[in-house]
This record gives structure tokens, sequence and C-alpha cells, in this order.
């Protein structure tokens, strides 16, 4: 998340009265955007659509990578689903009470939201619709599918699972090992028959961070937005428009987890990185701090299930110690590092320039017919 952006806002929790925020320490990437003048109104920033029918005629109703089910009980999890993962939509969606802007990204803008008290991230995606059909990384397609993916992992280790391989080293062997979630009760028995030290046990799995299923939102008033990420890239909704969005679960970093030393916070983290390495997804490079707060991951656009034309044919575990920094202009500058690149790239482009003029000297040279000729 980066920039600024153009957004109807309610107050906010006085700072003295709350815990520092992750946004607390990106102050850059959640920058506070400038108040519109539809702000006074006492109504919501977003209008939240019913849901959907059967003879639903949205920009989304084709789509299928989502279902017209509530999130409400187990999901399916037969094989096919893990195959064509569908997320089920929101059952409370049209209750909830918008509280503050968050922040936005490459993808979409992040409102908090209240329904009985407890606290929701609600995900606004820029995109309307699939502008171009054949390309393969569309941010709510994927977004969707992995949010559904994840709820049914979490459902299926709750009562073991062995997967077939330990260090999936191939896109082939991470298949294998998400399609060991699924409802395949003679796969499951054959394994157990067949463990040998290379199958995996899950006995539980590690702190993801829960998806409440979609719904479609239309802006009530316009917004502009330019991202932060030196192509001056600009995003709008537009209040005739109806955009995606999903209902996530906030997660707020306490201080008790920002006293914690960073080992220990790497420690929690590569936790992760292996478990959803191990049962299947590769991960969006570079892994950014950013993406992470307390722990938990935030942006679930970073993993590719191993059936996407992303995910790599050779595979090798993600660490926590190359996870990169959000390095902005602002904090290149501050320690210099921005001035230091920027004469870097002079020199560069100097020392191509006299090699470029030398060796065009030289050609001249062998072109140059000799004196006696």
């Amino acid at each position: 998340m980066s920039a600024s952006s153009h957004a109807c806002l309610t107050s906010r929790t006085p700072h003295a009265e709350r815990p520092p925020l992750r946004s607390d320490r990106h102050p850059l990437l959640h920058k506070q955007p400038p108040l519109h003048d539809e702000q006074q109104q006492p109504q919501p920033p977003f209008h939240v659509h019913p849901p959907p029918l059967p003879d639903d005629q949205s920009p989304f109703s084709n789509e299928d990578f989502l279902e017209r089910r509530a999130l409400e009980g187990e999901p399916s999890c037969a094989r096919k689903d893990f195959l064509k993962p569908r997320l089920r939509y929101c059952p409370f969606a049209q209750q909830l009470q918008w509280h503050a802007y968050v922040g936005h990204g490459t993808d979409g803008m992040v409102w908090k939201a209240f329904h009985n008290n407890e606290p929701y991230a609600v995900k606004v995606f820029w995109e309307a619709k699939r502008n171009d059909p054949q390309l393969y990384y569309w941010a709510p397609e994927i977004e969707c599918q992995n949010a559904a993916l994840l709820e049914k992992i979490r459902s299926c280790s709750q009562h073991g699972r062995i997967l077939p391989h330990g260090n999936p080293a191939t896109r082939e062997q991470a298949l294998e090992n998400l399609l060991a979630f699924s409802d395949d009760v003679q796969q499951q028995q054959r394994l157990r028959d067949l463990a040998t030290p290379s199958t995996f046990t899950i006995e539980n799995c590690p702190r993801l961070r829960r998806c409440y299923g979609w719904t479609i939102v239309t802006s009530r008033c316009s917004v502009q937005v330019e991202l932060d990420d030196g192509k001056k890239k600009v995003r709008t909704l537009v209040p005739s428009m109806q955009y995606l969005a999903i209902v996530y679960e906030y997660i707020e970093e306490s201080t008790m987890s920002q006293d914690q030393d960073k080992a220990k916070r790497q420690r929690e983290v590569q936790i992760q990185l292996d478990f959803l390495w191990t049962v299947g997804f590769s991960f969006r490079l570079p892994l950014r701090e950013v993406d992470w707060c307390g722990g938990v991951m935030l942006d679930m656009s970073v993993l590719i299930p191993p059936w996407h034309k992303r995910h790599s044919k050779r595979r090798s575990r993600p660490q926590v110690e190359k996870m990169e920094e959000v390095r902005t202009v602002e904090t290149l500058r501050r320690h210099g590092s921005l001035e230091k690149g920027i004469i870097r790239v002079k020199r560069d482009i100097q020392l191509q320039s006299r090699l470029l003029g030398a060796r065009k000297e030289r050609r001249a040279h062998r072109l140059t017919p000799s004196a006696g000729r």
C-alpha cells in the first residue's frame, strides 16, 4: 500500500487511546487521504448490494471463482473444489458499519468496518471488470481463489491430513499435497498405509487470516489515487460502477507483539511460510515485511496455487531472512541510498557511453582505407 487517496472518512479513534498500529510504522504507505467535500454527510462511503440472486445480471455473475452461497458452515472439500476454488459471499455485508480508511495498494483500498462490535477489514478492488480475458493474473480472481483454498485447508486440518511430500520440489508434487486435503478417503488411507519419512503429517495449521466472503459495493463518491510505485499510475472508483470487495478479519498488531525481538517475529513468519509452501503454494516475489502484521500474512494475493500458470515448475523454500523492507523514496533519501543510487546510475551511463564511443571509434578505424590503397 502506498501514497494517498480521496475518500469519505469518518472520525477515527484518537491516537493516544489505542495501541500503535501497523500504519503508524509505515506512515507513507497509509497516509491519511485528503478530505472530500462529501465526507460531512453522515453516510457510509460505500453502498453494499444485497446477496446475489440466481438471475442476477451483475458484472460478476459469470465469474467462476465466486459462489452464490453464503459463507456459513463447513466448505465443500471435493477434489474439483481444490482445482476450481470458489469463494462464498459474506452473509452480513449489508450490516457492516463503515468506520475508517486504512490504506490502499496496487490491487485495491482497505476500510475498517464493524459488525456486532467486531472489527473487519474490507478490501475493495480497483478493477470492476477483467480488461484482458487472456490475462492470467487478475487481482480479484486470485485473491478470492486463495481465500477459498485457505478456508478449505483450515477446515480439513482439524481432522489431520497426511501429505505425500514433505519437501515438494516440483509443481506436480505441490499439487499432490494440495489435493491431499480433499475428501478423497481412499487417497488418505493409501497415504497412511504407505507413510514414509518423506510424507508430512498435519495436525493443525498455524494462525491464518480469516476471510468472511465476498460482496459487491458501489462507491458513494469519486475516488482517485496516484500509486506511489514510481510509475505515477492512477486508480479510480466511479460511483456508477459496481466493485468486488472481500471481508477479512481485521488484524491489529498489539504493543506486546511489537516488543518481541526481531528473531522471534521472524520465527513466527517462517512457520507460516513453511506451512503454506508445504501445502502447495508458492509466493509472488519479493516477499515484503509490510504484507505481514503480528506474524500473520495480510495480503492473500502474494500466494500462487500450484495449478496456476505463474507457479514455477521448480520450487525452493522461502526464507524470511530474504524478506524485503518497503523502500520508499523518503527512506532512501533519508539513508542516503537514493543519491548514491542516482550517482551510480549516472556513472554507469557515462561508462557505457565511453565504451560505446570507443567501440564506434575502433569500428571506424577498421573501415578507413589504408593510405597506400
